[in-house]
């Protein structure tokens, strides 16, 4: 902001013989010119003042010009329709933000569902796990008894041929040799019956293991079905929120694109405002200081006139009056005479 000061003294004499009288008057005047700044964007533009102030013996008042205020509000009112725009802009409508929801409690059952049939999964490979060592037990208890069965029969045979080989008397034993194959018989008969048993156990422990393994794989294909709707409900969901966003931001960035070119027209026809007011104002004070310039000279020329008039002889009083006022004011005040006799 540039400031110019300027001050003038002007002196007036008087004779008491002539009644001639110079009075001298002192002005001072102080000259702001206003100044214009503005922020980024076009937003934030504050013009400043332009006050001036007079200091003589008769104020001159003082002078301002004020730029009205609608520009600044409407500014405000404009930045606060900004913040409520960006503030829709960052919490998104009420629809995404509903449906953002379903899909995350969606996403959880799923995530719930998965963790059970995890759970499920992992407790029928432990129950497969627990047959199969049943199953191997059975078979080794199998085997045994396959095992000690022909050993059974080895032995009774073996018992057979010794006594038979050890009798030489020629007669026959019909008793002993019926309760042999009584014996025989009836350890035949309990070891079909252990036999069976043990074909039914396994044959029921396969088929609890094939039904088992059925689950499972049940389980992997719905587990891998709640996967794939997952990825494509979060698929969906991104994508919507997406459009959404970009679709507020196409519209916010056309509102403010309109707005500021305004604000641009409105900064542009008040600058060429103020720029011809500062030209009316440098054109009165170029005329303003021309008629303190004129205004000694003619009072020099009444002077001149009035002593030419009077006479000779005359006694000049010379009164300066000094005075400071600001803004209507009267700051300080100083009065200097002198009396001087001409011939």
């Amino acid at each position: 902001m540039s400031v110019g000061q300027q001050s003038r003294i002007f002196s007036s004499s008087s004779s008491q013989g002539g009644r001639t009288q110079r009075r001298s008057v002192g002005r001072s005047f102080q000259n702001h010119t206003p100044s214009v700044y503005g922020g980024a964007g076009g937003f934030g533009t504050r013009i400043s003042q332009f006050s001036s102030s007079s200091c003589y013996s008769g104020s001159l008042g003082s002078d301002e010009v004020r730029v009205t205020d609608g520009g600044k509000v409407r500014m405000q009112n404009l930045n606060n329709r900004l913040a409520s725009y960006l503030e829709k802009v960052n919490n998104p409508p009420e629809i995404i933000i509903l449906q953002v929801d379903s899909a995350k409690l969606a996403a959880e059952d799923i995530r719930m569902k998965y963790e059970l049939e995890l759970s499920v999964q992992k407790m029928v490979e432990a129950d497969l796990f627990r047959l199969r060592g049943i199953r191997d037990s059975l078979t080794l208890i199998n085997s045994s008894l396959e095992t000690s069965a022909e050993n059974l029969k080895e032995e009774q045979l073996e018992q057979v041929r010794a006594q038979g080989i050890g009798d030489v008397n020629v007669e026959v034993d019909s008793t002993k040799s019926a309760d042999l194959t009584q014996i025989l018989e009836e350890m035949r008969v309990q070891y079909d019956a252990v036999m069976k048993n043990n074909k039914m156990e396994v044959e029921t422990l396969q088929h609890q293991i094939f039904s088992c393994s059925t689950e499972v794989k049940t389980y992997h294909t719905e587990i891998s079905e709640l996967k794939r709707t997952y990825q494509t409900l979060e698929i969906n969901r991104q994508a919507l929120q997406a459009e959404g966003l970009q679709r507020n931001l196409v519209e916010v960035n056309g509102q403010y694109a309109f707005r500021l070119s305004q604000h641009q027209e409105t900064i542009s026809t008040m600058e060429t405002k103020l720029q011809e007011m500062k030209a009316s104002l440098e054109q009165l004070q170029i005329k303003y200081t021309l008629l303190l310039e004129l205004k000694p000279r003619l009072e020099m020329e009444i002077e001149e006139y009035r002593r030419l008039l009077e006479g000779d002889k005359f006694q000049k009083k010379k009164k300066t009056i000094v005075e400071e006022i600001v803004n209507g004011k009267v700051i300080s005040s100083t009065v200097d005479t002198k009396v001087q006799t001409i011939q």
